[in-house]
């Protein structure tokens, strides 16, 4: 439904491609919207999670890594804790010691810059580029 609104709101038919257009309007997909609030939702609670740092008193390079918590099901991995932690790390380093507010406006940018259809595919993704 998003997607055919995109498409009327752009005068085009219905087999044109949607990336470009959702980038000239910025607005965020659904798949882009459970990223950016699970980001968001991370960002905020960074205090609860535990680093890799903390464990020793050296600076390696993952010291500001988010420690993955132990689990033994899979339906831990589906929760938003879960992926906060798993999206959080995979974004890049600058963007982890960014304020509250201009972390939103990054991610949101990075977002539509990238276009990620899918959890998969900005999981995929090399930021390192």
């Amino acid at each position: 439904m998003q997607k055919r609104a995109v498409r009327i709101l752009a005068n085009v038919n219905s087999r044109t491609t949607c990336k470009p257009l959702f980038k000239q309007y910025n607005i965020l997909p659904l798949p882009w919207i459970y990223i950016y609030q699970i980001l968001i939702n991370a960002q905020k609670n960074i205090k609860n999670y535990k680093r890799l740092g903390d464990n020793h008193p050296y600076d390696t390079r993952n010291r500001n890594t988010l420690e993955i918590p132990r689990h033994r099901t899979s339906k831990f991995e589906n929760c938003p804790k879960y992926k906060g932690i798993i999206f959080y790390n995979k974004l890049p380093d600058e963007y982890k010691n960014l304020s509250a507010s201009k972390f939103k406006v990054k991610i949101k940018k990075l977002l539509l810059t990238h276009c990620f259809y899918s959890e998969e595919e900005f999981l995929l993704h090399d930021f390192a580029l």
